[in-house]
């Protein structure tokens, strides 16, 4: 039920994970590439910047963790794995892409960094839900056992079967109801980067939730690292949301003297 694709050592990539990946990032894709030319952004040096800049980031991101589950005590190079693969698991995509396409934004000289992170937000949660649908195939992102009534019949990575919380199932329409709220939204902005504040803040939540339901480690109190991830993202989206808060007021009181 679970066929592996690729078995090296302890890297193990299962057949339906790996195919839904693809499909997310190829369907984000198509749908980002309708999008990127309806708001008119500039195409030149577009591919080129992307993929010059995407392998450091991932590099750069997965160093981070490192020193992040360094810091929670866990052996580096024993966890050299779970550090690595942290840069290619949803917060790692998250963080290297909005930030991909900040830096990206500077050097093609755009206007507004918001507007260019709010066109990868709004398409962001729609690659995961796919995704998530090769983490229920593959039994990996499994809930806690639990014989309360949200229990749901699923086997966990290894293929054991028990009633379990549905995590995967939660995640996957988690991530496809956040496309579809940001999508109607992505034109209904009061100013640029909104929408990508809205879309970590909400994801800050949602993740912190449905990560307390899964059987991970903790590591601060009953804390996981995803748990962590996910309250970092919320305090920094809630801080940033303040900042252009005010800004937008000192910009509306300095317009409303200048017309008197």
């Amino acid at each position: 039920m679970f066929p592996l694709l690729v078995d090296i050592g302890n890297l193990q990539f299962r057949f339906s994970t790996l195919i839904f990946m693809i499909l997310g990032l190829a369907i984000g894709a198509a749908v980002a590439g309708w999008e990127y030319k309806r708001l008119g952004f500039n195409h030149h040096r577009r591919n080129q910047l992307y993929w010059t800049l995407a392998i450091p980031l991932v590099f750069l991101i997965s160093m981070f963790s490192a020193f992040l589950l360094n810091l929670s005590g866990w052996d580096l190079f024993e966890n050299l794995e779970n550090a690595l693969a942290f840069g290619f698991n949803s917060f790692g995509a998250i963080l290297g892409i909005l930030f991909l396409g900040y830096v990206q934004s500077k050097l093609l000289k755009e206007p507004s960094a918001g507007k260019r992170l709010d066109f990868i937000s709004s398409i962001l949660p729609l690659s995961l839900g796919i995704y998530r649908i090769g983490c229920l195939l593959n039994g990996c992102c499994y809930g806690e056992v639990t014989d309360g009534p949200l229990g749901v019949y699923l086997p966990d990575v290894h293929g054991v079967w028990a009633y379990r919380y549905p995590t995967q199932i939660l995640l996957l329409f988690f991530d496809f109801g956040l496309f579809y709220w940001l999508w109607r939204r992505r034109d209904k902005q009061p100013f640029d980067g909104k929408l990508t504040i809205s879309f970590l803040i909400i994801f800050g939540i949602g993740r912190f939730v449905i990560d307390g339901l899964r059987n991970l480690p903790a590591v601060l109190g009953s804390l996981s690292m995803l748990q962590l991830a996910s309250f970092c993202i919320f305090a920094i989206a809630l801080y940033i949301a303040y900042e252009f808060r005010n800004e937008v007021k000192t910009d509306r009181i300095k317009t409303i003297q200048d017309v008197k």
